[in-house]
């Protein structure tokens, strides 16, 4: 039967798989960036990839903010023809 310390010290192995197979991707290891927004597109949620990172979930938040943001301005800085 497995106790509570085996549960968090398997999750801790499965975290050291997910970050080293992010490094291997094909284009090179991406930035902490691409690391977020690959893992939100595998379907974690922001405080699961706090923990995978080792980051700290304020970090996740602000760089997925300032994603939705940046991208939101550029398309919305398009200069209006009078």
């Amino acid at each position: 039967m497995a106790t509570e310390y085996d549960f968090s010290s398997v999750c801790r192995r499965l975290d050291a798989l997910i970050l080293i197979a992010l490094e291997l991707s094909p284009n090179g290891p991406p930035n902490m960036a691409g690391k977020i927004r690959k893992l939100v597109e595998l379907g974690f949620t922001q405080p699961e990839i706090a923990q995978i990172i080792g980051k700290k979930l304020n970090y996740v938040t602000a760089t997925l903010s300032r994603k939705r943001n940046g991208s939101s301005k550029k398309s919305s800085s398009t200069p209006e023809s009078t």
